[in-house]
């Protein structure tokens, strides 16, 4: 009895670690934290809500940001929307091409992608952005599916 127990408890344990590692529950597999470009591509190589302001000028390999999949056959579109604790005094090349001239809430264009590619977003900060508490809201085909509350510091780890 005892050596089943311990069996039934153990493969739960594993099944439920894959399901949390390789899948969700609304279809996509979603990843945040600190970027690197490997070819032409963009993925998070350490996932982590706590962000560096490390900015380009410091180091130009320095990215941050987010990589979704889905893990079907259909065509998806996907956006963000972006909070930051207080308006941004400097405007990026990235939300210049949007069009954004400075607030506190950006919202991103929409992205095509399907499951056959991770589709990413990379960020770079800025010397005059504002540390502190921000959060990103990512949305599939106009359907909120995660909310990432993430820290930004100049404390280095």
């Amino acid at each position: 009895m005892k050596k089943v127990l311990i069996l039934t408890i153990g493969v739960l344990f594993l099944m439920s670690a894959s399901s949390y590692a390789f899948s969700s529950s609304d279809g996509f597999i979603v990843k945040f934290g600190l970027m690197k470009k490997y070819g032409n591509d963009f993925q998070v190589y350490k996932e982590t809500t706590e962000i560096p302001l490390i900015t380009k000028n410091k180091n130009p390999d320095f990215f941050w940001g987010l990589t979704v999949n889905a893990d079907d056959d259909i065509n998806h579109s996907k956006y963000y929307i972006i909070y930051l604790p207080q308006p941004i005094k400097e405007i990026g090349e990235g939300l210049l091409k949007e069009g954004h001239t400075g607030l506190q809430i950006h919202k991103s264009k929409p992205y095509k992608f399907r499951n056959d590619h991770w589709t990413y977003t990379w960020f770079r900060f800025q010397e005059s952005d504002p540390i502190g508490d921000w959060k990103i809201e990512i949305f599939v085909d106009d359907v909120l599916i995660r909310t990432i509350r993430f820290n930004v510091s100049t404390l280095y780890k």
